[in-house]
């Protein structure tokens, strides 16, 4: 009897541990959501940002190159941060990239399920 409690016991834990580890990917997964959202809302800012800055330079002559270039700048960087976050995200969520198309395919693919480009 203590042999089947024991395995009972051992069986929850287990269940116990997967389950934890499920939901805390799933917090992570929401946490790499929600930060592209608020990157992609800095970027739209700062396309904002660069218009005004045109429509200033040709309507009035300002010289806002450099400023314009700062933030283009910006924005290539909030760029390469959404990429690696979308990495993160793929890990997580068990999805790869086809190089070549870029459509997403299960991790245990070997072939692209839309091109057919070896991935794995």
């Amino acid at each position: 009897m203590s042999e089947i409690f024991n395995n009972l016991f051992s069986k929850a834990k287990d269940l116990a541990d997967l389950t934890g580890k499920k939901a805390g990917e799933i917090i992570d997964v929401s946490k790499i959501k929600i930060s592209i959202a608020e990157i992609n809302s800095e970027i739209k800012k700062n396309h904002e940002e660069i218009g005004k800055l045109y429509y200033d330079m040709e309507i009035n002559g300002n010289d806002n190159l450099a400023l314009m270039n700062t933030l283009i700048e910006d924005i290539n960087q909030k760029k390469e941060k959404i990429s690696n976050l979308n990495e993160r995200y793929e890990e997580l969520k068990n999805v790869i990239v086809c190089p070549n198309c870029k459509t997403k395919n299960e991790s245990e693919s070997i072939y692209c399920t839309k091109c057919g480009e070896k991935i794995n």
